[in-house]
């Protein structure tokens, strides 16, 4: 079980599909149904407001990947994953999106050495959960370990 509840799952209609993410000629095609273009510029955006530098954005098959730093070495040391979670939106319904953070642990392990990643952790968890807390856009937030939520 992580020993920081870096998940979140939320209700939005703020961060649907761009035109692009629903045309599988596009480089922001990800898999049909799947989409968090939006969702990852405006989590950049406000990382970086925190402190945060992005390293990088990319497209992954099950959503967006945010590759962070923490310090001035710019080597990652934190991401957040994001995307839509599947839903009746063509019935009216408010897209739920989910959002992770890693780390989520307090330690880990690096070939026989153990490495103190707690402050990160809390940091990367406290961020997201102050951003999407401080977006009147995002509602029925919920804040968990990753294997309470929907996948």
């Amino acid at each position: 079980m992580s020993d920081y509840k870096n998940a979140f799952q939320f209700w939005s209609d703020s961060f649907g599909p761009l035109q692009s993410e629903q045309d599988d000629t596009h480089d922001d095609y990800i898999n049909d149904g799947v989409w968090a273009r939006q969702l990852s510029d405006f989590l950049s955006e406000k990382l970086r407001e925190q402190g945060w530098k992005v390293l990088s954005v990319a497209v992954e098959d099950w959503g967006h990947y945010i590759s962070l730093s923490s310090t001035e070495a710019e080597e990652e040391d934190a991401c957040v994953c994001c995307a839509n979670a599947p839903s009746e939106i063509d019935k009216g319904v408010l897209e739920s999106h989910l959002v992770y953070a890693e780390p989520s642990v307090a330690e880990v392990r690096k070939w026989f050495k153990k490495r103190d990643v707690s402050g990160v952790s809390q940091k990367i968890g406290d961020d997201l959960n102050m951003i999407l807390t401080n977006n009147t856009d995002c509602t029925g937030l919920r804040r968990d370990h990753i294997n309470n939520l929907p996948e």
